[in-house]
């Protein structure tokens, strides 16, 4: 059996004093208080799975399966990492949600031809 509560709005998050757990604190429809804690390593998961789920629902609502969210970017970082193959690229939106990605080598030379292909097709398509 599961327990279904439909949330009106997230009010604020917790972290345990150990790090090992947050708790997320919403308010239900009804204007209740509603208290979720999870496990770091549950959290964790579920950063990486909301992207996927919340397009699921987009590509669903829209009808159309290429639709995607698409966010604004406020800052890029790139760094190296201390084993000094890594790069780790971080990106941080206006509102601050911010995510790094670790990138190897050959992935960094695919983001940079990337970069250079969409670079050489604007440029053709406004001269």
């Amino acid at each position: 059996m599961s327990i279904a509560i439909a949330i009106k709005g997230l009010v604020r998050f917790e972290t345990a004093n150990d790090g090992a757990s947050i708790s997320l604190l919403a308010e239900d429809v009804s204007s209740a208080p509603v208290r979720l804690t999870f496990s770091t390593e549950v959290i964790s998961s579920l950063v990486m799975t909301l992207p996927q789920m919340v397009t699921a629902a987009v590509q669903r609502h829209r009808n159309d399966p290429g639709a995607r969210l698409v966010y604004p970017l406020a800052e890029s970082k790139m760094e190296l990492g201390t084993d000094l193959s890594t790069r780790i690229l971080t990106l941080t939106t206006p509102d601050g949600f911010t995510v790094s990605f670790a990138l190897t080598d050959a992935q960094f030379s695919d983001l940079a031809q990337s970069h250079a292909r969409c670079a050489a097709l604007r440029s053709r398509l406004t001269n």
